[in-house]
């Protein structure tokens, strides 16, 4: 696990110098002249070249020929290398997500199907609720249909924050995203920690608070890992 940590820091890194050297040439206008060098037909072969020299951190030489090469003669696996690129160094800094989330970037499906790839985002999403969480519960993106009810709602765990008037535990989306949903505790209390993509569970009453679907626990508890 160490050394997977260390390869996405080191792509994320690379990411960045490969990303200045695009702009730089997007910028000065640099086309390849015709003549200086074969034309390269195999689009999906040099952006899976492009992408393995950047996940073992080569920035030089060959790697800016290739995305000259793609931005040339290739634009989908052009635009499908900028938006993998775009993205990861946030990715490897954020940690493991669902892929899905990425979505919410007008990212090419291929891009993100890197991302997965790298191990920088989760493919959890795509199982069924039945997998995902307990029979009959509601999913934490449904719940602001039911406010007024008494819902057992789960969902993937997206971060804890805590102060002084309580515990707010977002699911799905996190703070300040008006589509979360929020579990919140009120009172000083403390969870235990929990990781973050855990399905977490409770039963209560849907409230809607500034347009966020919540439900209020008296306990830490009544939030379930499952």
């Amino acid at each position: 696990m160490g050394m997977h940590r260390n390869v996405i820091s080191v792509s994320a890194a690379a990411s960045a110098l490969i990303l200045a050297a695009m702009l730089s040439a997007c910028s000065s206008g640099a086309a390849t002249t015709a003549g200086e060098s074969e034309p390269f037909t195999d689009c999906g072969a040099l952006l899976g070249s492009v992408v393995e020299r950047n996940r073992i951190g080569d920035t030089h030489g060959a790697i800016n020929a290739e995305m000259d090469a793609l931005s040339a003669s290739c634009p989908d696996e052009y635009d499908i290398a900028t938006d993998y690129f775009s993205v990861l160094i946030e990715a490897s800094n954020k940690g493991p997500e669902l892929c899905d989330s990425w979505g919410d970037y007008a990212l090419r499906p291929e891009a993100i199907e890197l991302l997965a790839a790298d191990g920088m985002c989760s493919r959890e999403s795509q199982k069924t609720p039945d997998e995902l969480w307990p029979e009959g519960a509601l999913g934490w993106d449904e719940a602001s249909d039911y406010v007024g009810d008494i819902q057992l709602v789960c969902g993937p765990l997206a971060t804890v924050r805590g102060d002084a008037q309580g515990v707010f535990v977002n699911v799905g989306k996190d703070y300040p995203d008006p589509q979360r949903f929020a579990f919140v505790i009120w009172g000083e209390w403390w969870l235990d920690p929990i990781e973050a993509g855990a399905t977490v569970c409770a039963s209560g009453p849907i409230h809607l608070y500034n347009g966020v679907a919540q439900m209020e626990l008296v306990h830490p508890s009544e939030l379930k890992v499952w």
